[in-house]
Formats: structure tokens, C-alpha cells, sequence
């Protein structure tokens, strides 16, 4: 689940950077996000499900975001 949420997060940041309203990027960004969801072999409807458990543990998931923006520095930091 960390390795799918991490993705979605760097699409979800691309698409809020380069072209920061909403409207003008929620249908590329919904089709990079399908994108990943089948590089995972899961559902939209999967993750979303998977994520609002983990969420519902507040400390567990905040875990979670640690692990996953720890991951991402370290891969910044090997390029």
C-alpha cells in the first residue's frame, strides 16, 4: 500500500505544481492515477477503500506518510 500511495502522491503533486487549478488538471491526472492502479493490479475503488482504513488510525497512517516522504528523500538524495 506504501508504494501505491507514494505514487499517487508524486502524480497528485505534478499535476498541482505545473498546473495548479483543479479543473484544468483533474482529468490527466485521473487517468495517470488509473495508470498506477493498474501498474499495482488494484481498483481506484481498492485504494480509496485501503486508504480510508489506514487513515482511520490516525498515528498509523501518519507513520505511514513518514515512511513514504523518508523513501522519496532517500531517492532524491541517491540522484
Amino acid at each position: 500500500m506504501m508504494q501505491i500511495m507514494g505514487e499517487v502522491y508524486l502524480v497528485e503533486m505534478h499535476y498541482q505544481k505545473f498546473y495548479g487549478t483543479p479543473s484544468r488538471y483533474k482529468l490527466p491526472m485521473d487517468s495517470a492515477l488509473t495508470n498506477v492502479f493498474k501498474k499495482h493490479r488494484v481498483s481506484r475503488r481498492q485504494y480509496e477503500n485501503s486508504f480510508t482504513h489506514y487513515a482511520s488510525n490516525p498515528a498509523g497512517f501518519m507513520e505511514m506518510n513518514e515512511q513514504i516522504i523518508q523513501q522519496y528523500n532517500e531517492t532524491l538524495v541517491q540522484k
